[in-house]
């Protein structure tokens, strides 16, 4: 069955691998990955101290800052000796892709080696622009699937415009496709669109995860893909 839950998540870093702040110097980078590394080691460490039960890599608009977190969490479950499960959410933006210009079939298949929770998508747009990137995370994933959607993109006043009634509408269609396991809301949801969630996911089936091995076929079918 769907269910609702809280979770403990990660806070965004505000580094980016991905961007020079030098335009005379594209290669140039304020912050390096074996940094970034050391310090998701040291949060994952505090939550895991703090008895979080899982941890979540959330907002994430570069799959070379997930490498850094996702290392840096080891670390800290091999430090601690305590072993939680790690989900990873992404950020695709209008343009169909993350900031740092990955899709959602890269972000999975930058994944793949692990063994997450569930993979996702949160933030950016609301539900009818994902569309597309949770039905490729949905055909290509062997993780549980969820998704989070704004309530809709801001107007010019910086206000979310999508009621709970047309957020339910559109995660109603993906949970009826059989694409998500997981749903709920990101910035402009309120307690009336997770309470709309809420009613809607009660008796849905949830979606079957691939097992890796037709994932990995699926792969070697698609473009660019030889091995």
């Amino acid at each position: 069955m769907l269910r609702e839950f809280l979770d403990p998540r990660k806070a965004p870093i505000r580094r980016r691998l991905h961007r020079s702040y030098d335009q005379s110097d594209l290669r140039h980078r304020r912050h390096h990955f074996d940094e970034l590394v050391l310090q998701f080691k040291e949060q994952a460490q505090g939550l895991i101290d703090g008895g979080a039960d899982y941890l979540l890599l959330e907002t994430c608009q570069d799959t070379r800052n997930i490498k850094a977190a996702t290392l840096g969490i080891e670390q800290a479950i091999q430090a601690c000796g305590v072993r939680i499960p790690t989900a990873v959410s992404g950020t695709i933006e209008p343009m169909g892709t993350m900031l740092a210009g990955q899709t959602a079939e890269a972000l999975v298949t930058s994944l793949l080696h692990l063994d997450l929770l569930y993979i996702g998508l949160n933030c950016a747009t609301g539900p009818e622009f994902m569309t597309d990137p949770i039905r490729s995370l949905s055909e290509l994933s062997p993780f549980r699937i969820a998704c989070v959607p704004n309530a809709g993109l801001p107007d010019e006043n910086g206000c979310y415009l999508e009621t709970p009634e047309m957020l339910s509408r559109v995660l109603d269609r993906f949970i009826a496709k059989g694409w998500i396991n997981l749903v709920g809301g990101c910035c402009g949801t309120h307690e009336g669109h997770i309470e709309h969630l809420t009613k809607l996911v009660q008796g849905k089936k949830t979606a079957s995860p691939h097992p890796q091995s037709q994932i990995l076929a699926l792969r070697r079918r698609l473009p660019g893909n030889h091995g």
